[in-house]
């Protein structure tokens, strides 16, 4: 889709971004694709929630590889405060 000009930064209602989406349901090709293709690692969703949080929450540990390859902040809060390291001491990953 991005290579017919698709724009990787078109959201749901929830202000989901394709990158969200696929770190939240465990695609790491899909984000791998996305972040080479530039699309911006740290957006927010309308929560405050990056990629990095999605796949913290959702334990995609394979999608939080690539983003931390791709330099993602781990320390971006959300909403409620709350950053990806937060989620994953209590998950007990990473």
């Amino acid at each position: 889709m991005l290579a017919h000009g698709a724009d990787a930064l078109t959201t749901d209602g929830s202000g989901h971004t394709a990158l969200h989406l696929s770190a939240k349901h465990g695609h790491p090709q899909c984000v791998s694709k996305l972040l080479q293709s530039s699309c911006p690692v740290d957006v927010a969703d309308s929560q405050g929630r990056t990629a990095l949080h999605h796949a913290a929450i959702h334990g995609s540990i394979s999608c939080l590889e690539i983003l931390c390859d791709f330099k993602a902040s781990l320390n971006t809060k959300d909403q409620v405060r709350v950053c990806p390291t937060s989620i994953l001491a209590r998950s007990g990953s990473g």
